[in-house]
């Protein structure tokens, strides 16, 4: 009986590993796939605790233009044009690192917050979007915001539950955090 015991307890246990190992996937619809790692209370109190000084230090320098940019464009690419400028501004490090965080820990959460908000804005928009696609002049501009409109759906369905309520119950806390990830596009 113990030998029994012992086996149903490990396969029990390696079961609980197993199932409570869930990594993140290795990217969504061409968004890496650390947009979809668990966001953690500390996380997000960290990132808080940093994003002022980021943004105060990133609104004074040169963002390169959204132009080019379109809302029809494959939104990897568009969420990509927002967050990856920002290692190339000069001092950008040390901001980071007098607050406690540093690039790969910013661009993470970056990504993790926008697959949030669009998650979060896709629920809210459902028949905004279905009227812009009817209102587009072409035929292909339409097709175009459709491929994006889904490649959006299955970035957010990969988004976890608890990433999005976090995101929701620290909403205020984050609000700066739109004025780097905003693609200005055209």
């Amino acid at each position: 009986m113990t030998r029994t015991f012992k086996l149903a307890l490990a396969a029990g246990i390696l079961l609980l590993l197993a199932c409570g190992n869930k990594s993140a996937p290795k990217s969504v619809a061409g968004v890496p796939g650390e947009a979809f790692a668990p966001l953690t209370e500390d996380d997000v109190a960290r990132f808080v605790h940093a994003l002022p000084p980021v943004v105060e230090h990133l609104r004074w320098r040169d963002r390169p233009s959204g132009k080019g940019l379109r809302a029809r464009d494959n939104a990897a690419k568009v969420l990509a044009a927002t967050i990856e400028w920002i290692p190339e501004i000069d001092g950008i490090d040390s901001v980071f690192a007098a607050n406690g965080v540093d690039w790969p820990f910013f661009r993470a959460m970056l990504y993790r917050l926008a697959a949030c908000a669009w998650t979060v804005g896709l629920e809210q928009t459902k028949e905004q979007s279905r009227r812009m696609i009817r209102a587009q002049p072409t035929g292909a501009m339409a097709g175009a915001m459709r491929k994006r409109l889904r490649q959006m759906k299955e970035i957010a369905a990969a988004v976890p539950a608890a990433n999005i309520e976090m995101f929701n119950r620290h909403y205020q806390d984050l609000r700066d955090f739109f004025s780097i990830v905003d693609a200005g596009e055209e």
